[in-house]
């Protein structure tokens, strides 16, 4: 049975980072919010009419500024696009030949019912540090992105993750905590890739 680990975190807190380095030691990753971005990107058809029937429209844009302010409309649209996500997960979970593999998203505590799922890896940085991730990554929707990461309740998800790394620093710092976190659960290394 293959074992999967989520990685969560605010933006900015470097989840990306960290999935990175999990594939370049050899482990097998998915990228959830890629998912929803080619969700967003090529909605299926059904997909697409249970927006506009929500919302009224199917462009991103739009709907991220209607959902901004309004935790209801929040929690509506995860319930549309979640069930996509997770089609998509258990597609990949197919092809995966890994036994341990991490699957990076924002809100997997919530979500974590999956077959074989061992946990939450929590990954967070100081807000200064996030913020200024976003603003050199993102500098046009910076804002909008920021607004919309500080409205999830990031201090309950870090409590109810298994474990928390910090990524305050450099790309060593945060390989040697992975490495010591891989050996607090007895997760093999499986083979560095070069």
């Amino acid at each position: 049975m293959i074992k999967i680990w989520g990685i969560t975190g605010p933006i900015g807190s470097g989840k990306s980072q960290l999935l990175g380095l999990l594939k370049n030691l050899g482990f097998e990753g998915l990228d959830a919010d890629q998912c929803v971005s080619g969700l967003w990107s090529h909605p299926p058809d059904s997909l697409r009419h249970q927006l506009l029937k929500e919302f009224g429209s199917a462009d991103k844009t739009s709907i991220r500024q209607r959902v901004a302010n309004d935790p209801e409309r929040r929690a509506r649209l995860e319930s549309i696009l979640h069930p996509f996500v997770y089609q998509e997960l258990a597609r990949w979970l197919g092809s995966v030949r890994g036994s341990v593999v991490f699957v990076e998203g924002t809100r997997w505590s919530q979500g974590a019912s999956l077959q074989g799922w061992q946990g939450v890896l929590f990954v967070d940085a100081p807000e200064a540090i996030r913020l200024q991730r976003v603003r050199s990554r993102n500098p046009e929707t910076a804002d909008l992105l920021w607004s919309l990461s500080a409205r999830l309740p990031w201090d309950e998800l870090r409590q109810t993750s298994d474990s928390c790394l910090i990524n305050d620093s450099d790309l060593p710092n945060l390989r040697a905590q992975v490495e010591q976190w891989l050996k607090e659960k007895g997760i093999k290394i499986p083979q560095a890739r070069t």
